[in-house]
């Protein structure tokens, strides 16, 4: 997330009018920053010096079209958990699918009713809150078990070790 109270939203869109529109449906609530880029390419660049707290591919633009671009977002350094939508016209299974392959989110036909978008990006980004508290209260769980393995290893290696003393205690007081 951005240190930004408002949530930042990035959007590469080859065609003007869908910026526009993403701009315009986002912005209206005044709760949400958005970014724009006609490519790929571009927003990968801004990648670098922002963190965003969603991203909106459309599929197909010119040089690094959505699918690469959703697959070097998920490969880079904040990208594994990153909310990505892919926005599209091709609604068809394999289009879909190969979004989805990539690491997309969610995928939406620029059918959008963008009076209603605003509501979908507030779901995705509120389901990404939770999934990133799930995660980190899953690595303290982790980190505090590994902890106490630690715990019970050392006083098993003292238990083991006061056993053996012990036999070998007896053993000498049997023979002697």
């Amino acid at each position: 997330m951005t240190d930004n109270p408002k949530p930042l939203i990035m959007v590469a869109d080859d065609d003007p009018a869908v910026r526009l529109l993403c701009e315009q449906s986002l912005e209206r609530t005044a709760e949400f920053e958005v970014a724009s880029f006609a490519n790929g390419a571009a927003l990968l660049d801004e990648l670098a010096e922002r963190r965003p707290d969603i991203v909106l591919l459309d599929v197909e633009m010119p040089g690094i079209d959505g699918y690469e671009t959703c697959r070097a977002i998920r490969s880079g350094p904040h990208g594994a958990d990153l909310p990505i939508i892919m926005i599209t016209g091709n609604d068809d299974a394999d289009s879909v699918n190969r979004a989805y392959t990539l690491g997309a989110t969610d995928f939406v036909s620029k059918q959008i009713p963008w009076t209603i978008f605003p509501h979908r990006i507030r779901y995705v980004l509120r389901a990404s809150t939770a999934f990133k508290k799930a995660k980190e209260a899953g690595q303290r769980i982790r980190t505090m078990l590994q902890g106490r393995r630690v715990r019970w290893r050392q006083a098993g290696t003292f238990m083991g070790d006061s056993l053996t003393r012990g036999r070998r205690l007896k053993c000498v007081h049997h023979h002697g």
